[in-house]
Protein backbone atom coordinates (compact mmCIF):
# COMPACT_ATOMS: atom_id res chain seq x y z
CA UNK A 1 0.00 0.00 0.00
CA UNK A 2 1.53 3.28 -0.93
CA UNK A 3 0.96 7.21 -0.35
CA UNK A 4 1.64 9.58 -3.02
CA UNK A 5 2.50 13.17 -3.13
CA UNK A 6 3.02 15.14 -6.54
CA UNK A 7 4.54 18.53 -6.98
CA UNK A 8 4.45 21.25 -10.47
CA UNK A 9 7.82 21.48 -11.84
CA UNK A 10 7.63 22.63 -15.16
CA UNK A 11 4.16 24.74 -16.12
CA UNK A 12 1.06 23.83 -14.93
CA UNK A 13 -1.21 23.03 -18.05
CA UNK A 14 -4.15 21.31 -16.36
CA UNK A 15 -6.61 21.59 -13.34
CA UNK A 16 -9.22 19.10 -12.62
CA UNK A 17 -11.10 21.37 -9.77
CA UNK A 18 -11.84 24.40 -9.80
CA UNK A 19 -10.67 25.30 -6.28
CA UNK A 20 -7.24 24.71 -7.55
CA UNK A 21 -6.17 26.35 -10.72
CA UNK A 22 -4.02 28.76 -9.19
CA UNK A 23 -0.57 28.96 -10.58
CA UNK A 24 -2.05 27.64 -14.43
CA UNK A 25 0.18 28.61 -17.05
CA UNK A 26 2.68 29.49 -14.89
CA UNK A 27 5.85 28.05 -14.36
CA UNK A 28 7.17 26.33 -11.31
CA UNK A 29 10.11 24.40 -9.40
CA UNK A 30 8.05 22.66 -7.07
CA UNK A 31 10.78 19.75 -7.28
CA UNK A 32 14.08 21.69 -6.89
CA UNK A 33 12.91 24.01 -4.74
CA UNK A 34 11.90 21.00 -2.33
CA UNK A 35 15.70 19.38 -2.58
CA UNK A 36 17.03 22.50 -1.97
CA UNK A 37 15.07 22.74 0.68
CA UNK A 38 16.98 20.23 3.34
CA UNK A 39 14.84 17.76 0.90
CA UNK A 40 11.66 18.05 2.88
CA UNK A 41 7.89 17.89 1.92
CA UNK A 42 6.82 20.49 4.09
CA UNK A 43 3.05 21.80 4.98
CA UNK A 44 1.41 24.29 3.35
CA UNK A 45 2.20 26.61 6.76
CA UNK A 46 5.75 26.11 5.81
CA UNK A 47 5.50 26.74 2.51
CA UNK A 48 3.23 29.49 2.14
CA UNK A 49 2.92 31.61 5.09
CA UNK A 50 6.85 30.74 5.59
CA UNK A 51 6.03 29.25 9.70
CA UNK A 52 9.21 27.57 9.99
CA UNK A 53 9.52 27.59 13.28
CA UNK A 54 7.56 29.04 16.10
CA UNK A 55 10.57 30.35 18.33
CA UNK A 56 10.11 34.76 18.53
CA UNK A 57 11.80 35.74 15.82
CA UNK A 58 9.41 33.09 13.34
CA UNK A 59 6.76 34.47 14.79
CA UNK A 60 6.97 38.35 13.86
CA UNK A 61 8.28 37.73 10.19
CA UNK A 62 4.86 35.29 9.73
CA UNK A 63 2.76 38.23 11.51
CA UNK A 64 4.69 41.02 9.38
CA UNK A 65 3.13 39.11 6.24
CA UNK A 66 -0.42 40.11 6.95
CA UNK A 67 -1.57 40.49 10.57
CA UNK A 68 1.17 43.45 11.45
CA UNK A 69 -0.10 45.39 8.00
CA UNK A 70 -3.56 46.18 9.94
CA UNK A 71 -4.31 49.47 10.98
CA UNK A 72 -4.93 48.49 14.31
CA UNK A 73 -4.77 45.93 17.47
CA UNK A 74 -8.01 44.43 16.82
CA UNK A 75 -7.98 44.45 13.15
CA UNK A 76 -4.49 42.57 13.25
CA UNK A 77 -6.47 39.76 15.58
CA UNK A 78 -8.72 39.02 13.41
CA UNK A 79 -6.39 38.45 10.25
CA UNK A 80 -4.68 36.03 12.72
CA UNK A 81 -7.74 34.45 13.33
CA UNK A 82 -8.46 34.32 9.75
CA UNK A 83 -5.38 33.41 8.40
CA UNK A 84 -5.38 30.19 11.15
CA UNK A 85 -8.93 29.10 10.85
CA UNK A 86 -11.00 30.81 7.75
CA UNK A 87 -11.20 28.20 4.78
CA UNK A 88 -13.69 26.48 1.83
CA UNK A 89 -12.39 23.26 2.28
CA UNK A 90 -14.19 21.15 4.27
CA UNK A 91 -11.31 20.07 6.74
CA UNK A 92 -10.67 22.40 9.39
CA UNK A 93 -7.96 25.12 8.69
CA UNK A 94 -4.77 24.86 10.87
CA UNK A 95 -5.10 20.79 10.90
CA UNK A 96 -4.91 21.40 6.73
CA UNK A 97 -1.97 23.70 6.80
CA UNK A 98 -0.11 22.26 9.20
CA UNK A 99 -0.09 18.46 7.40
CA UNK A 100 1.52 17.17 4.33
CA UNK A 101 -0.57 15.97 1.93
CA UNK A 102 -1.04 12.87 0.14
CA UNK A 103 -3.28 10.42 -2.30
CA UNK A 104 -3.65 6.53 -1.08
CA UNK A 105 -3.19 3.97 -3.87
CA UNK A 106 -2.94 6.65 -6.72
CA UNK A 107 -1.44 9.59 -7.64
CA UNK A 108 -3.54 12.80 -8.12
CA UNK A 109 -1.84 14.45 -10.67
CA UNK A 110 -4.73 15.41 -12.43
CA UNK A 111 -5.55 17.55 -9.76
CA UNK A 112 -2.51 18.59 -8.89
CA UNK A 113 0.18 17.98 -11.41
CA UNK A 114 2.66 20.04 -13.20
CA UNK A 115 2.99 19.19 -16.97
CA UNK A 116 1.38 16.17 -18.57
CA UNK A 117 3.64 13.62 -19.19
CA UNK A 118 6.02 15.55 -17.11
CA UNK A 119 5.07 14.53 -13.84
CA UNK A 120 6.95 14.09 -10.86
CA UNK A 121 5.96 12.54 -7.66
CA UNK A 122 7.12 11.60 -4.32
CA UNK A 123 6.41 7.58 -3.06
CA UNK A 124 6.55 5.70 0.51
CA UNK A 125 4.73 2.89 1.78
CA UNK A 126 2.05 3.49 3.77
CA UNK A 127 3.05 1.51 6.65
CA UNK A 128 6.35 3.94 6.70
CA UNK A 129 4.34 7.13 7.31
CA UNK A 130 1.80 5.50 9.34
CA UNK A 131 4.08 4.46 11.83
CA UNK A 132 5.72 7.71 11.93
CA UNK A 133 2.92 9.85 12.01
CA UNK A 134 -0.19 10.87 13.26
CA UNK A 135 -3.13 10.75 10.01
CA UNK A 136 -5.93 11.62 9.15
CA UNK A 137 -8.28 11.21 6.18
CA UNK A 138 -10.76 13.74 4.47
CA UNK A 139 -13.72 12.49 5.24
CA UNK A 140 -15.69 9.02 6.87
CA UNK A 141 -14.95 5.73 5.98
CA UNK A 142 -11.24 6.14 4.20
CA UNK A 143 -8.66 3.95 4.93
CA UNK A 144 -4.90 3.19 3.01
CA UNK A 145 -6.41 -0.24 1.29
CA UNK A 146 -8.29 1.51 -1.75
CA UNK A 147 -8.22 4.81 -4.02
CA UNK A 148 -11.80 6.58 -3.21
CA UNK A 149 -14.31 7.00 -5.68
CA UNK A 150 -13.51 10.24 -6.74
CA UNK A 151 -10.01 11.85 -6.45
CA UNK A 152 -10.78 15.08 -5.15
CA UNK A 153 -11.64 13.34 -1.99
CA UNK A 154 -8.73 11.06 -1.75
CA UNK A 155 -6.63 13.45 0.75
CA UNK A 156 -4.77 11.97 3.67
CA UNK A 157 -3.15 14.07 5.95
CA UNK A 158 0.39 13.25 7.49
CA UNK A 159 1.54 15.83 10.25
CA UNK A 160 5.09 15.99 10.43
CA UNK A 161 6.37 15.20 14.28
CA UNK A 162 7.93 18.52 14.99
CA UNK A 163 6.64 21.80 14.67
CA UNK A 164 9.98 23.09 14.08
CA UNK A 165 11.76 22.62 10.77
CA UNK A 166 8.57 20.70 10.13
CA UNK A 167 8.55 18.18 7.36
CA UNK A 168 9.35 14.89 5.90
CA UNK A 169 12.22 13.41 4.57
CA UNK A 170 12.23 13.35 0.93
CA UNK A 171 14.78 10.13 1.78
CA UNK A 172 12.24 8.15 3.72
CA UNK A 173 10.65 7.53 -0.15
CA UNK A 174 10.96 7.14 -3.63
CA UNK A 175 10.72 10.09 -6.46
CA UNK A 176 9.63 9.65 -9.64
CA UNK A 177 10.85 11.44 -12.91
CA UNK A 178 10.06 10.52 -16.25
CA UNK A 179 12.31 9.22 -17.99
CA UNK A 180 12.08 10.02 -22.26
CA UNK A 181 9.93 13.23 -22.18
CA UNK A 182 11.74 15.51 -24.49
CA UNK A 183 12.17 19.16 -22.87
CA UNK A 184 13.82 22.36 -23.05
CA UNK A 185 18.13 21.24 -21.67
CA UNK A 186 17.62 24.82 -19.70
CA UNK A 187 14.41 24.35 -18.12
CA UNK A 188 13.23 21.15 -18.43
CA UNK A 189 9.77 21.59 -19.42
CA UNK A 190 8.47 20.76 -22.81
CA UNK A 191 7.41 23.91 -23.50
CA UNK A 192 8.89 26.50 -25.15
CA UNK A 193 9.43 29.95 -23.26
CA UNK A 194 11.11 33.30 -22.51
CA UNK A 195 11.58 35.41 -19.75
CA UNK A 196 9.58 38.65 -19.38
CA UNK A 197 8.64 41.85 -17.53
CA UNK A 198 5.50 40.85 -16.23
CA UNK A 199 3.85 43.95 -13.77
CA UNK A 200 7.49 44.74 -13.22
CA UNK A 201 8.55 41.20 -12.40
CA UNK A 202 11.09 38.84 -14.60
CA UNK A 203 9.01 36.02 -15.30
CA UNK A 204 9.13 32.78 -17.37
CA UNK A 205 5.74 32.88 -19.42
CA UNK A 206 4.79 30.60 -22.31
CA UNK A 207 5.28 31.03 -25.70
CA UNK A 208 1.67 31.13 -28.14
CA UNK A 209 2.31 29.20 -31.15
CA UNK A 210 1.14 31.22 -33.86
CA UNK A 211 1.36 29.46 -36.56
CA UNK A 212 -0.29 26.33 -35.72
CA UNK A 213 -3.20 28.22 -33.86
CA UNK A 214 -3.88 29.43 -37.55
CA UNK A 215 -3.52 26.20 -39.20
CA UNK A 216 -6.22 24.96 -36.46
CA UNK A 217 -8.35 28.14 -37.07
CA UNK A 218 -8.05 27.62 -41.09
CA UNK A 219 -8.75 23.94 -40.35
CA UNK A 220 -12.10 24.24 -38.82
CA UNK A 221 -13.09 26.88 -41.63
CA UNK A 222 -12.55 25.04 -44.37
CA UNK A 223 -14.37 21.68 -43.01
CA UNK A 224 -16.85 20.28 -45.69
CA UNK A 225 -19.36 17.60 -45.50
CA UNK A 226 -16.65 15.38 -47.17
CA UNK A 227 -13.73 16.44 -44.86
CA UNK A 228 -12.40 13.51 -43.19
CA UNK A 229 -13.66 14.61 -39.45
CA UNK A 230 -17.08 15.59 -40.55
CA UNK A 231 -17.69 12.02 -42.52
CA UNK A 232 -15.66 10.12 -39.06
CA UNK A 233 -18.14 12.03 -37.19
CA UNK A 234 -20.98 11.36 -39.51
CA UNK A 235 -20.43 8.12 -38.93
CA UNK A 236 -20.13 7.45 -35.69
CA UNK A 237 -23.76 8.73 -35.37
CA UNK A 238 -25.14 6.91 -38.25
CA UNK A 239 -23.43 3.47 -36.50
CA UNK A 240 -23.92 4.87 -32.66
CA UNK A 241 -24.35 0.94 -30.61
CA UNK A 242 -24.29 1.26 -26.79
CA UNK A 243 -22.91 -1.68 -26.45
CA UNK A 244 -19.70 -0.41 -28.83
CA UNK A 245 -19.65 3.04 -28.10
CA UNK A 246 -16.37 3.15 -26.38
CA UNK A 247 -14.51 1.72 -29.26
CA UNK A 248 -17.00 3.56 -32.11
CA UNK A 249 -15.78 6.55 -29.99
CA UNK A 250 -12.07 6.14 -30.17
CA UNK A 251 -12.11 5.06 -33.69
CA UNK A 252 -13.88 8.84 -34.41
CA UNK A 253 -11.56 10.68 -31.67
CA UNK A 254 -8.95 8.66 -33.91
CA UNK A 255 -9.60 10.58 -37.45
CA UNK A 256 -10.06 14.15 -35.49
CA UNK A 257 -6.00 12.83 -34.20
CA UNK A 258 -4.73 12.44 -37.68
CA UNK A 259 -5.89 15.55 -39.07
CA UNK A 260 -4.44 17.09 -35.84
CA UNK A 261 -1.02 15.92 -36.65
CA UNK A 262 -1.29 16.43 -40.09
CA UNK A 263 -1.82 20.10 -38.82
CA UNK A 264 1.82 19.77 -37.21
CA UNK A 265 0.82 19.61 -34.05
CA UNK A 266 2.71 16.99 -31.79
CA UNK A 267 0.90 13.56 -30.90
CA UNK A 268 0.76 14.83 -27.52
CA UNK A 269 -1.12 17.67 -28.40
CA UNK A 270 -3.33 15.96 -31.77
CA UNK A 271 -4.59 13.10 -28.86
CA UNK A 272 -5.58 16.30 -26.14
CA UNK A 273 -7.19 18.45 -29.10
CA UNK A 274 -8.70 15.78 -31.09
CA UNK A 275 -10.76 14.69 -28.33
CA UNK A 276 -11.90 18.14 -27.58
CA UNK A 277 -13.06 18.62 -31.09
CA UNK A 278 -14.86 15.03 -30.90
CA UNK A 279 -16.60 16.23 -27.46
CA UNK A 280 -17.26 20.22 -28.59
CA UNK A 281 -18.67 18.68 -31.43
CA UNK A 282 -20.75 16.08 -30.12
CA UNK A 283 -22.19 18.01 -27.23
CA UNK A 284 -23.28 21.23 -29.31
CA UNK A 285 -23.84 19.48 -32.50
CA UNK A 286 -21.36 21.92 -34.92
CA UNK A 287 -18.44 23.23 -34.29
CA UNK A 288 -19.18 26.52 -33.85
CA UNK A 289 -21.93 26.76 -31.67
CA UNK A 290 -21.01 30.16 -29.51
CA UNK A 291 -23.26 32.49 -31.71
CA UNK A 292 -22.11 35.67 -29.71
CA UNK A 293 -18.52 35.36 -30.62
CA UNK A 294 -16.66 35.23 -33.97
CA UNK A 295 -15.88 32.04 -35.32
CA UNK A 296 -11.94 32.38 -35.06
CA UNK A 297 -12.11 33.38 -31.13
CA UNK A 298 -13.92 30.89 -30.80
CA UNK A 299 -11.38 27.83 -32.21
CA UNK A 300 -8.93 30.06 -30.04
CA UNK A 301 -11.03 28.83 -26.71
CA UNK A 302 -11.24 25.66 -28.23
CA UNK A 303 -7.68 25.14 -28.41
CA UNK A 304 -6.36 26.76 -25.39
CA UNK A 305 -8.78 24.60 -23.36
CA UNK A 306 -6.66 21.57 -24.84
CA UNK A 307 -3.60 23.12 -24.34
CA UNK A 308 -2.69 22.78 -28.12
CA UNK A 309 -1.97 26.63 -28.78
CA UNK A 310 1.31 26.38 -26.78
CA UNK A 311 4.69 26.27 -28.12
CA UNK A 312 6.82 23.16 -27.68
CA UNK A 313 10.25 23.13 -26.69
CA UNK A 314 12.97 22.83 -29.40
CA UNK A 315 16.68 21.20 -29.88
CA UNK A 316 14.89 18.84 -26.78
CA UNK A 317 16.74 16.65 -24.65
CA UNK A 318 15.41 13.52 -22.67
CA UNK A 319 14.36 14.19 -18.93
CA UNK A 320 16.58 11.44 -17.97
CA UNK A 321 19.27 13.56 -19.63
CA UNK A 322 17.77 16.58 -17.94
CA UNK A 323 18.15 15.16 -14.53
CA UNK A 324 21.47 13.43 -14.87
CA UNK A 325 22.59 16.95 -15.79
CA UNK A 326 20.84 18.82 -12.81
CA UNK A 327 22.23 15.87 -10.44
CA UNK A 328 25.49 16.18 -11.79
CA UNK A 329 25.63 19.87 -10.97
CA UNK A 330 23.85 19.63 -7.66
CA UNK A 331 24.70 16.21 -6.38
CA UNK A 332 23.81 17.09 -2.86
CA UNK A 333 20.18 17.12 -3.86
CA UNK A 334 20.31 14.01 -5.57
CA UNK A 335 17.44 11.97 -3.90
CA UNK A 336 18.92 8.62 -2.52
CA UNK A 337 16.08 6.74 -3.94
CA UNK A 338 15.34 7.48 -7.49
CA UNK A 339 12.97 5.87 -10.35
CA UNK A 340 12.84 6.58 -14.01
CA UNK A 341 9.04 5.77 -15.07
CA UNK A 342 7.88 5.95 -18.42
CA UNK A 343 3.73 6.20 -19.06
CA UNK A 344 1.23 7.27 -16.37
CA UNK A 345 2.37 7.70 -12.77
CA UNK A 346 -0.02 5.38 -11.40
CA UNK A 347 0.78 2.97 -13.86
CA UNK A 348 4.16 3.78 -13.07
CA UNK A 349 3.66 2.38 -9.33
CA UNK A 350 1.99 -0.42 -10.27
CA UNK A 351 4.97 -1.14 -12.89
CA UNK A 352 7.48 -0.93 -9.92
CA UNK A 353 5.14 -2.76 -8.01
CA UNK A 354 5.54 -5.90 -10.05
CA UNK A 355 8.88 -5.68 -11.17
CA UNK A 356 10.16 -5.77 -7.81
CA UNK A 357 7.56 -8.40 -6.24
CA UNK A 358 5.95 -5.70 -3.97
CA UNK A 359 2.35 -6.35 -2.38
CA UNK A 360 2.65 -9.94 -2.09
CA UNK A 361 2.11 -9.94 1.16
CA UNK A 362 -1.29 -8.01 2.32
CA UNK A 363 -0.99 -6.62 5.67
CA UNK A 364 -4.23 -5.27 5.48
CA UNK A 365 -6.03 -8.91 5.68
CA UNK A 366 -4.53 -9.41 8.92
CA UNK A 367 -4.05 -5.92 10.58
CA UNK A 368 -6.54 -4.33 9.04
CA UNK A 369 -7.51 -1.18 6.80
CA UNK A 370 -5.49 1.06 8.54
CA UNK A 371 -2.64 -1.45 8.64
CA UNK A 372 -1.97 -2.02 12.41
CA UNK A 373 -2.25 1.50 13.35
CA UNK A 374 -4.94 2.13 14.37
CA UNK A 375 -3.87 4.03 17.44
CA UNK A 376 -1.98 7.26 14.99
CA UNK A 377 -5.68 7.46 13.23
CA UNK A 378 -7.02 11.22 14.05
CA UNK A 379 -11.45 10.72 13.88
CA UNK A 380 -11.67 14.20 14.04
CA UNK A 381 -9.44 16.55 13.47
CA UNK A 382 -11.65 19.72 14.59
CA UNK A 383 -11.48 18.10 18.59
CA UNK A 384 -8.14 15.95 18.61
CA UNK A 385 -5.36 17.88 20.46
CA UNK A 386 -2.88 15.83 17.42
CA UNK A 387 -4.13 17.49 15.07
CA UNK A 388 -3.98 20.82 16.50
CA UNK A 389 -0.60 20.75 18.10
CA UNK A 390 0.96 23.97 18.90
CA UNK A 391 -2.12 25.67 18.26
CA UNK A 392 -2.91 27.79 21.52
CA UNK A 393 0.48 28.18 21.55
CA UNK A 394 1.01 30.36 18.09
CA UNK A 395 -2.21 31.85 19.03
CA UNK A 396 -0.93 33.41 22.56
CA UNK A 397 2.85 33.73 20.98
CA UNK A 398 0.60 35.75 17.93
CA UNK A 399 -1.50 37.80 20.46
CA UNK A 400 1.63 38.90 22.58
CA UNK A 401 3.32 40.12 19.80
CA UNK A 402 0.66 42.38 18.09
CA UNK A 403 -0.33 43.63 21.45
CA UNK A 404 3.53 44.84 21.86
CA UNK A 405 3.81 46.24 18.24
CA UNK A 406 0.78 48.11 18.61
CA UNK A 407 1.79 49.56 22.16
CA UNK A 408 4.98 50.66 21.02
CA UNK A 409 3.34 52.81 18.11
CA UNK A 410 0.91 54.34 20.05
Amino acid sequence: HFLSHVTRQGFRDHNAMIYHSAGLQEFHDGLTSILRDQKLLRPPMAVRDGLLARDEVSMRRFLEGWALKAEDEEEAKKRLNAQLNHSLATAPNYPDKTAVHFAAQIVADGYYGGEKSNEVFFLYPSDVLASQHDFAFNGWGKDFTKPQSETKWNDVFVWPSTLDNPGIPVDAGVVFLPEKTPVDPETGSKYASEVKVVDGEEKRVMIEDEKLVSAFVEWAQNLTDESPATMALKEYEQKRNYWKEQDQQRSCIDVFRQEMIKLSFCEEAADDLGTDVFVEWMGMGKLHWQEDIAFEEAMQRLLKKSGANWKRAENTISTREYWKVYFEQHPEQKPKHLVFYDGTPTTAIHEFQTRHNIGQADTSKKEGDLLGFDERHVLDMREDPRANRGYDELVATAHRIIEEHYRTKE
